[in-house]
């Protein structure tokens, strides 16, 4: 379903015969359905470019593996999409396939850090909140949490490049302007995130090791 909103204007008639201008919210609900879903009907948008040379990092695909298979999680790759994202409601990280990345580091930059999101699922460590809308101060905290994990991970994993670098300093930054009044905002984060690195990796908290 999808929700078309605009905000209309119709003129009204008072008791005196003065017209008047009364604005009012108009809402307009529509049932979409994807292209592949429908018989007959070709897609009229270029095929995404995939580029074949870009492949998987054998070191980290372990590493995403071995979690997605021991924590549950659903992982699925959508060719074509532009969207990685993590969805705490049926607990699912989409992700465009790896040819759509300029650079295998920065598909796994990307799938650790929907990865990050989902160890805060309320069945691993509870962390996020479904309602936190947009820009709201959680939902800020949880995008802090999820980049640091990702910036651990890829150091873990020992692909870090420049590029991967300068794109995670840059969306932290960002995401920390978003909370200057909270001092001890990274601080926070990073103790999350180093409490979701060691629940992806399968350390437990009494683990010497």
């Amino acid at each position: 379903m999808i929700v078309f909103y605009k905000m209309m204007e119709k003129e009204t008639e008072n008791e005196n015969g003065e017209t008047k201008k009364k604005t009012f919210p108009f809402l307009q609900y529509s049932n979409v359905f994807h292209i592949d879903q429908c018989e007959g009907v070709e897609s009229k948008m270029e095929t995404p470019l995939v580029d074949e040379s870009v492949n998987p990092i054998a070191h980290a695909e372990s590493m995403v593996n071995d979690y997605v298979n021991r924590s549950g999680v659903t992982m699925s790759h959508v060719k074509g999409s532009d969207r990685a994202c993590y969805s705490p409601s049926t607990d699912t990280i989409t992700m465009p396939i790896i040819g759509q990345f300029e650079s295998a580091e920065e598909y796994y930059s990307t799938a650790f850090h929907e990865c990050g999101h989902s160890t805060g699922h309320h069945s691993r460590l509870d962390r996020i909140t479904e309602t936190a809308g947009f820009g709201s101060q959680t939902y800020c905290r949880e995008e802090l949490v999820a980049e640091m994990f990702a910036c651990f991970m890829m150091n873990l994993a020992g692909i870090e490049i420049p590029e991967t670098f300068e794109n995670s300093a840059a969306y932290i930054a960002g995401w920390s302007k978003k909370l200057k009044e909270d001092v001890k905002a990274i601080v926070s984060a990073s103790g999350q995130a180093q409490k979701a690195s060691d629940y992806f990796l399968g350390i437990k908290p009494d683990d010497t090791k």
